[in-house]
């Protein structure tokens, strides 16, 4: 698959979700351009046709064609009210024009999903229609229109999560404003998405579903939302035409600039690699005490929206343990990005929510409780099933663990996760170092009911390590860039993560890019991931913040001398295979590297934008003679990286290997690449960088040094 093909894609989608149109409000007087769908829908001379959400108010942005909901009150007309354009519809209703009623109405039971799907050997996708509908009238919801002038518009379909299962998704104070934070969080980081031209005023897809609970714990209700472009040109995607919503948690920000980095002048080039920047800020969300908007925003899940559906989703078979620590409610920031977990509660009654505790800090406390909960493999807490999952838990340098204690040594714990609730550690750090951990081994052997490459369900025996740094300050700054870890101290590195604006006003907040030095904690995506550290600045140098990238201005740079890399094309059911298979390069004098220590990096990029990015931070262990590392996992759960070796060849020279699943560039248009072809390795502020020539065959890309 080629990845500019894909990084396009992702930019139809965003742009599709998160902006609305600035040409709707330079129409002609009240035109509808031939749209059957914008039939009888409230305009105005100048602005034409306004976008706006089913059921609610005109809501106007305040400063007109720049369409910015930040610079003031957003005038409301109370008297123009959204109608009933497209909706959504889960399960596969191919062939169907009688929209049905959504799930979950007057009592009907969810359809139940495992979440993954796609290339991930976990689970399904969660098949769904959005269709354009004439409206209600003799039918309850109306009947798909079939209007020829829609085919070939773009439309998407998003899919939001009832984390704390309150029945609503997004703020609202009907149930008390303690948990507004996590009800942000369930508007701001969305849990699936897809896109596709409509065809007879449809598109029947599928999508993936990433976040999930138990199915013990009831599992987690997922709403899917949607909308489309109604343009004259269905070619002209990024600024064209008045879109159409669903019921959406939030109204989406009105100028292309908010969502699109855009180097060239509007419309971004559709042919070229386009910077996705996701801002909750730029939404428009109103606070939920608000007078008039105060939680209208916020989808009910019981099936009364006649726009949007609902499904249930369950975690996958369990494949290993993960520490965990129980959130706060009165003290969480929502990100662009889903952390939390529901959980069910240590005493095994009631949901609680959870985030990943890979860094610790004690912050002046000297004991600490956490969780140590099964996991699927995508990271959500899981029902182990008829087998329990029996782990080790080991703490290091001073590290106590205080309970469980039934062999009497602190400092290791055999645990047998039998159940979704898992197992509650506390851990005394009174006299831990600074560079105490907490490791969890799972030693058992567990059923895996996973399908890979399209192979039936079968049994393996996982043994992954897991890992947790804990620090006994709140002032630890793992990089040393000035930035420390844990800067809210929350006890949790990562689970705030920082801005500029988070520096510039002073806020409290996470280093974003805790193993590499970034100081100036750009992040252009604002995917909580730094600009040095997610791959942005190797794909474009000049994007904002990356002269601080210690990659891009180490004076510790060198070449690579010689380097095989392959590239495959998947089989069916899997992901394309990336094999480093050997990669020579020489340090400079005085320069050190330490794998086990520092992130490593490794990349392959096309000039055409194609590129492949694995980042691993500090997993590699020593092997013994500690010039020698590497990295396993067979199930590839690290960014699809199975196995990672970096090691000494003599004297200074090191060389690189590295196995993985991935979207490697095959799709380059010939067949001979003397040119444009970079494999770039970095390990910590070490970078190596090699010119390849490669040539692409029926079913594999393979490149040399040059």
């Amino acid at each position: 698959m080629s990845m500019m093909k894909s990084t396009i894609y992702l930019s139809l989608v965003l742009l599709i979700a998160h902006c609305s149109v600035v040409s709707a409000w330079a129409q002609d007087a009240c035109s509808t351009n031939g749209k059957a769908v914008l039939s009888g829908d409230p305009c105005e001379a100048v602005s034409g046709v306004y976008p706006m959400i089913p059921e609610l108010p005109l809501v106007l942005p305040n400063d007109g064609v720049k369409g910015s909901w930040s610079s003031g009150l957003a005038p409301i007309d109370q008297q123009t009210v959204g109608d009933v354009d497209v909706v959504v519809r889960a399960g596969d209703l191919r062939g169907i024009n009688e929209i049905p009623a959504p799930s979950g109405l007057a009592g009907s039971p969810l359809q139940v999903y495992v979440a993954g799907g796609g290339t991930i050997a976990q689970g399904s996708e969660v098949p769904y229609s959005l269709m354009i509908t004439d409206g209600p009238g003799t039918l309850p919801y109306g009947t798909v229109l079939a209007d020829p002038a829609m085919d070939q518009r773009p439309c998407a379909v998003y899919a939001f999560a009832d984390l704390d299962g309150d029945g609503f998704i997004g703020p609202t104070d009907s149930d008390g404003s303690i948990d507004n934070g996590v009800e942000a969080q369930e508007v701001t980081a969305h849990v699936g998405r897809q896109v596709g031209p409509l065809t007879a005023g449809r598109f029947d897809s599928s999508l993936g579903i990433q976040v999930a609970a138990p199915a013990s714990l009831g599992g987690l209700v997922v709403k899917l939302s949607g909308g489309a472009y109604t343009g004259d040109d269905a070619a002209v995607v990024w600024s064209e035409g008045t879109p159409v919503f669903t019921k959406w948690p939030f109204f989406p920000p009105l100028d292309p600039g908010s969502v699109i980095r855009m180097d060239d002048p509007n419309p971004p080039n559709p042919e070229g690699r386009n910077m996705i920047k996701f801002q909750p800020t730029d939404f428009f969300l109103p606070d939920p005490g608000d007078p008039v908007l105060g939680g209208a925003f916020s989808l009910l899940t019981d099936g009364s929206d006649p726009t949007t559906d609902q499904v249930l989703v369950v975690s996958g078979p369990v494949v290993g343990a993960r520490l965990f620590q129980e959130i706060d409610l009165s003290n969480f920031q929502a990100q662009t990005r889903v952390l939390i977990r529901p959980a069910p509660a240590a005493t095994g009654g009631g949901r609680v929510l959870v985030t990943p505790a890979d860094a610790l800090s004690f912050a002046g406390q000297t004991a600490m409780a956490l969780r140590l909960l099964p996991v699927d493999l995508l990271g959500n807490v899981a029902d182990p099933g008829l087998q329990s999952l029996v782990t080790v838990v080991t703490a290091t340098d001073g590290l106590r663990i205080l309970s469980p204690d039934t062999d009497g040594d602190p400092s290791s714990e055999t645990i047998t996760l039998s159940d979704a609730a898992g197992a509650s550690i506390v851990l005394d750090a009174s006299s831990a170092g600074v560079q105490a951990q907490l490791w969890v081994a799972e030693t058992g052997t567990i059923a895996a009911a996973a399908v890979v490459s399209g192979s039936p369900s079968r049994t393996r025996e996982h043994r992954v390590l897991r890992q947790s740094a804990v620090s006994s300050s709140d002032n630890r700054d793992s990089d040393g860039d000035g930035v420390p870890d844990d800067g809210d101290s929350s006890g949790i590195s990562g689970d705030r993560p920082c801005t500029p604006e988070h520096l510039a006003k002073g806020w409290p907040c996470d280093d974003n890019c805790r193993l590499v030095v970034n100081p100036g904690q750009f992040d252009s995506d604002a995917s909580g991931d730094g600009n040095c550290c997610d791959g942005t600045c190797v794909l474009d140098s000049d994007t904002e913040g990356c002269f601080e990238c210690p990659q891009l201005r180490s004076r510790y740079r060198g070449a690579i001398s010689r380097a095989r890399v392959v590239m495959m094309e998947a089989r069916a059911g899997a992901s394309d295979r990336i094999r480093v298979k050997r990669v020579v390069f020489s340090l400079a004098t005085a320069q050190r590297i330490r794998p086990d220590a520092e992130e490593v990096q490794v990349g392959i990029m096309h000039s055409d934008g194609a590129y492949y990015w694995a980042s691993l931070p500090a997993v590699l262990v020593g092997t013994g003679d500690n010039k020698n590392y590497e990295y396993r996992d067979s199930e590839g759960r690290l960014r699809g990286v199975r196995a990672a070796r970096l090691g000494a060849v003599n004297g200074s020279a090191y060389f690189a290997r590295l196995r993985a699943r991935g979207p490697a560039l095959l799709d380059w248009g010939g067949t001979d690449h003397p040119s444009g072809v970079v494999l770039h390795i970095a390990v910590g502020d070490d970078a190596f960088t090699g010119f390849l020539s490669c040539k692409t065959g029926r079913r594999a890309t393979r490149c040399r040094v040059y």
